[in-house]
């Protein structure tokens, strides 16, 4: 939720964003870390064989997909790429492959992820220094 408040709050400076897109991809992006995780007496501990061989972003595209066949191809092929590129770009080096952020929904949902991994960690960081 916290990214998708963030992509909310950023759409009024990307007016060629589509903003249910936008919203839709900052709120499934991390929906598949719900297969990679093994909960054991009430509490995350290790990674699922899942999350160790397939992460959470391919689960997050196998579900689309999905849903995609499941709606008889309602979304347009440009609407599912674009959410599909929104969920899975991310910038890196190039030497693995991944594609940068390159639609406006993609930069928003890259924007609003890094905005909220930074603040977890200066939490975590200000909880450790006692601050």
């Amino acid at each position: 939720m916290e990214t998708a408040e963030a992509v909310a709050s950023l759409l009024p400076k990307f007016c060629s964003a589509h903003p249910s897109l936008a919203l839709t991809a900052a709120l499934l992006h991390d929906a598949g870390k719900s297969d990679d995780y093994v909960m054991e007496q009430g509490q995350v501990n290790r990674l699922s064989d899942w999350g160790r061989l397939v992460s959470h972003k391919p689960t997050v595209a196998f579900w689309i997909g999905e849903l995609h066949l499941s709606l008889r191809n309602r979304l347009s092929r440009a609407m599912l790429q674009s959410l599909l590129h929104a969920i899975n770009a991310t910038k890196a080096p190039p030497e693995l492959g991944l594609r940068k952020p390159m639609t406006p929904e993609a930069i928003l949902l890259s924007l609003a992820d890094l905005a909220s991994a930074k603040s977890d960690l200066f939490g975590r960081q200000s909880a450790r220094d006692g601050g």
